[in-house]
């Protein structure tokens, strides 16, 4: 958040007084100079006009000849200007007055401007009789002489200042100009933006400061693009299967082994599908290694055409002539899954394909199996030739053997039946005209349904980064498995209306948590890759947070990385819509895609969050190589490291060790039940 003036208003405002100061003060000191410069000719002329009175009445004074001396004082202010003229004789008795009323009524600054004469008094000295004589001429001759001075001085002094001013705001506007566009390059690259900059003007000084940036925003684009490069042959040579550019044996391992021990507290289960080629032998063998690969590329090549609208899911080469395709029941329906892939291997056979195109079997993994039971298990469903639910009994069943479709049907009713009442599926819903107090009390039936934990991630100095934020559902008083709750929200369409729901209960208990807990920490909110493929919900947030912003403490949002890679547009414009609220990003499973990091490049994060299974993979040297490379290219453009799934302290120390910045993991704290506000 910007605090504090503009340096070009601060300068403007700076140089506009000291101009007009300068300018007043001018004008006043000329002015004091010219009245200065008139007294003496005011005083002459006076004292002239004083003793030419004197000689014309001494004579009518000796003989006492009042009326004549009347007769020529009223010739002589009849025809010299005078303001004031008396005659006293020596017994103080008036002889002759001429005192005009004065219709000079200027005041403030115009009185300032106006010259006022002195009161000349001489003693007139005839046959031992002392006569007082008063004179004061008139100032409208010394007025105008001082006005029309102060006019030229006043036209003079301010063309000078506005040539001051010209010159002056020329100055600053270059100042500014070259100090706009460095502070422009200096956020571009806080923003992992690496642009050049022309900096304006001809200030040698800034030339050289932007010449500088320049070469800084050069060296850090380098930088970053050699150790992504590096990483990605890191990547490649360690995870990567160079044929199919898919990952490979060992990273499906160490993703299956993370799974699970992660599996018991995200509720997440896990289909996965073992994939066979048949026909790669015969082919290899009577067509050549060539022809072989080519058709290994066209079964991983038409896998991922087929599932290419589906987020959620990860395909591995485990060896020559398998895959292994894995999938969370959170969003994706694995018998869909089934369906799609029989009819796409039917349809893909040909005459080469003497054993068929692909043959393949589907497993439910459960929490007690290790990676080789899976795949052990699985080779012998295929040797064996299992037969597969029927394609037409597939198409009516539900996705959770739990619970029917219709009992879905009437919990997820709750949080429909809610969302409407709080008119939470307009973007200008109406809820964000209530007051905090009323929000709070209308928002209080989704406790019934919901429950908020939070994990806290802790930083190197042992304290709390941020608390990240967990979704628990409720029914009847008794918790539901969250992936099931998803994944039934997304077949029955209405998963974004869950996904405001629980938005919307996750604002109501974060609220006024700085005031209770009298401390800055910040809370994590979890953000499901369609909430943000959905323009609509941004616009939402967005309206949502604005209005409950005073309230809330600082907020991270946490997306998921095949959401930035699925829909980079989207996730940007996300993105950029909560810096502008000033909250923090971060990215989470980031590497478990494989694909280089230069997507981060122009993204403004503040953190990701390395997949758990690079974590769990963390004692073998390669993994801790590509970690520590990973935070080099992190910390090299701005952006904190976060390990998730520390169960150990002999990973929390190879961490640290590393020079992760933040750590999660039930190690360090279980999670913690969020107080729910009243």
């Amino acid at each position: 958040m910007k605090n504090g003036l503009k340096l070009s208003t601060q300068l403007y405002a700076l140089s506009g007084f000291i101009v007009i100061y300068a300018f007043v003060t001018s004008i006043i000191n000329h002015s004091h100079t010219m009245k200065d410069y008139l007294d003496l000719p005011i005083t002459l002329k006076t004292e002239n006009t004083s003793n030419m009175l004197s000689e014309l009445i001494t004579t009518d004074l000796g003989n006492q000849n009042y009326s004549a001396i009347m007769d020529i004082l009223d010739t002589f202010v009849s025809t010299h200007p005078l303001s004031l003229l008396t005659l006293k004789d020596n017994t103080d008795q008036l002889i002759f007055e001429y005192a005009p009323a004065n219709n000079l009524t200027d005041s403030g600054i115009f009185r300032f401007f106006r010259i006022d004469t002195p009161i000349y008094n001489l003693i007139i000295k005839v046959d031992n009789l002392s006569y007082a004589l008063q004179v004061q001429i008139h100032s409208t001759e010394f007025n105008t002489t001082l006005w029309q001075y102060f006019t030229r001085t006043l036209a003079t002094t301010l063309l000078l200042a506005l040539i001051v001013l010209i010159v002056i705001w020329r100055l600053i506007q270059t100042i500014t100009d070259s100090l706009s566009a460095l502070e422009k390059q200096a956020i571009g690259i806080s923003k992992k933006q690496y642009n050049q900059n022309n900096i304006p003007g001809f200030t040698l000084e800034f030339k050289t400061l932007g010449h500088a940036f320049n070469q800084m925003s050069k060296n850090i684009k380098r930088s970053f693009e050699e150790h992504t490069q590096s990483n990605e042959k890191l990547i490649k040579q360690a995870f990567v299967d160079s044929l199919t550019n898919l990952p490979n044996r060992r990273a499906a391992q160490n993703f299956f082994e993370q799974h699970q021990q992660s599996k018991n507290t995200d509720n997440d289960a896990l289909w996965i599908f073992l994939i066979s080629l048949p026909s790669l032998k015969d082919i290899n063998d009577n067509q050549g290694y060539g022809d072989g690969d080519l058709y290994v590329q066209d079964v991983a090549n038409s896998i991922k055409n087929t599932l290419i609208e589906m987020t959620d899911f990860r395909l591995f080469r485990l060896s020559g002539s398998e895959f292994l395709l894995s999938l969370s029941n959170q969003t994706i329906d694995h018998h869909l899954i089934t369906i799609q892939l029989t009819t796409l291997f039917t349809a893909k056979t040909k005459k080469m394909h003497k054993d068929g195109f692909a043959s393949f079997i589907t497993l439910e993994v459960l929490p007690d199996m290790t990676f080789s039971n899976v795949l052990c298990h699985a080779d012998n469903s295929l040797n064996q030739k299992l037969i597969l639910q029927s394609h037409e009994n597939a198409k009516h069943e539900f996705i959770s053997s739990s619970k029917t479709k219709t009992q879905w049907q009437g919990i997820l009713k709750n949080y429909e039946q809610s969302a409407e009442i709080l008119d939470l599926n307009r973007s200008n819903s109406k809820i964000f005209t209530y007051s905090i107090s009323e929000f709070l009390h209308r928002t209080h039936v989704l406790t019934a349904f919901i429950n908020l934990s939070i994990q806290p991630i802790y930083s190197k100095e042992h304290t709390v980064l941020y608390n990240e934020s967990f979704v628990r559902f409720i029914d009847s008083g008794q918790p539901l498995n969250t992936s099931e709750v998803f994944a039934a929200a997304e077949r029955l369409n209405i998963a974004q209306t869950l996904e405001r729901t629980i938005i919307t209960y996750t604002l109501r208990n974060l609220l006024n948590q700085n005031r209770d807990n009298n401390q800055e920490i910040e809370y994590g909110i979890n953000i499901s890759n369609s909430a943000i493929a959905d323009s609509n919900f941004t616009e939402w947030l967005i309206n949502f947070l604005l209005h409950l912003k005073n309230g809330l403490p600082n907020l991270v949002f946490e997306i998921n990385e095949s959401c930035v890679l699925n829909t980079p547009k989207q996730s940007k414009k996300f993105i950029n819509a909560i810096k502008q609220l000033h909250y923090k990003i971060t990215i989470d499973r980031f590497g478990s895609s494989f694909v280089s990091f230069k997507y981060i490049k122009d993204l403004d994060i503040d953190y990701v969050k390395l997949d758990g299974s690079f974590i769990q993979d963390i004692q073998s040297n390669d993994t801790q190589f590509f970690v520590q490379s990973t935070t080099d290219i992190c910390h090299g453009i701005g952006i904190n490291v976060i390990a998730s799934h520390i169960e150990s302290n002999e990973i929390y120390e190879i961490c640290t060790n590393l020079f992760i910045d933040g750590f999660q993991g039930y190690s360090l704290s279980s999670e913690i039940a969020s107080p729910d506000e009243e």
